[in-house]
């Protein structure tokens, strides 16, 4: 664990890769997560199931979730993407 000092508006952002032996990556457990500090916002503790040492939060303070993207969503979004921009040529 560390402390890491950051002020008001920085973003805190966590890649999360997930995979199995022999199998390759998880799409649906492999994610992005975003956050952002807010002098306002209550101090929370930022736990995720199987990510980081038992018992003790990944992240903790005053931050607001921005985004959560799983691998899958993302690849979904970039598929969209891409027939959207051939349907306008």
């Amino acid at each position: 664990m560390a402390r890491v000092g950051i002020s008001d508006g920085d973003s805190l952002r966590f890649e999360i890769f997930t995979g199995y032996a022999g199998k390759g990556e998880d799409p649906h457990l492999t994610q992005k997560r975003m956050y952002v500090f807010d002098v306002n916002a209550p101090v929370r503790d930022i736990e995720l199931a199987h990510v980081g040492y038992q018992r003790y939060p990944i992240a903790k303070g005053r931050l607001l979730e921005v985004d959560v993207v799983t691998k899958r969503e993302e690849t979904d979004r970039e598929i969209e993407q891409f027939l959207s921009d051939e349907e306008d040529m």
